[in-house]
């Protein structure tokens, strides 16, 4: 698993607006762990990963956009 799914929020935004990392990857990261662990734990029971993915790709747009 990447340890960039263990950072602090605020590191993590400070990144994408560096775009050292885009928001789509870093929402990928963050997905595979939740699809390592949920089944274990199941403590997800409703996800909006379609909504989540758009948005991701908006922010990387606006910031491409330089907005």
């Amino acid at each position: 698993m990447n340890e960039l799914t263990l950072r602090p929020a605020l590191e993590l935004a400070q990144m994408v607006q560096r775009k050292q990392i885009s928001a789509a990857e870093l929402l990928d990261q963050h997905l595979a762990r939740y699809e390592a662990h949920n089944p274990a734990v199941n403590a997800v029971i409703f996800t909006q990963i379609e909504q989540a993915q758009a948005r991701a790709r908006w922010a990387d747009d606006v910031l491409a956009a330089g907005r």
